[in-house]
């Protein structure tokens, strides 16, 4: 049963009751979408308003998806005891391989997903450890 089909009918069901789900059944990858979802890793795992990119790798273009990803290595912190490196995802938006490097960047629009364990272009589960975070929105600091 979709999470939506389970949210309709704990919608209809009189004295708030609650239809259940195995747990084997909870796809995360819809989980993930949720806004709810999001909002509590957003509070519980906090992310630099702004990074300096130190990295980038050129933008690559999903032939099925027509979506264009490009991975940024970036830094983030207000002091070098604070300072955290991290991998970002762009989606659907792309920076300059050579000019964007130590620049200042505000993200503006992201999400949490789960890392896909990836074996030879084939999908192979998540990851238990880590999540990666998808920015579809950003804006340079000057």
């Amino acid at each position: 049963m979709s999470n939506e089909k389970i949210m309709e009918a704990n919608a209809n069901l009189p004295d708030g009751k609650a239809v259940y789900i195995s747990p084997a059944e909870i796809r995360l990858k819809e989980a993930f979408e949720e806004e709810d979802v999001q909002k509590v890793f957003r509070r519980r795992f906090p992310v630099p308003d702004v990074v300096t990119v130190k990295s980038l790798r050129n933008p690559f273009q999903n032939g099925e998806t027509k979506d264009t990803t490009q991975k940024i290595g970036v830094m983030g912190g207000t002091t070098i005891e604070d300072a955290v490196s991290f991998e970002v995802t762009l989606l659907n938006t792309a920076l300059d391989p050579v000019a964007a490097v130590n620049k200042k960047y505000r993200l503006i629009d992201y999400k949490f997903a789960p890392t896909a364990n990836m074996s030879g272009g084939k999908f192979g589960g998540y990851a238990a450890k880590g999540l990666k975070l998808i920015v579809t929105r950003l804006e340079e600091v000057k």
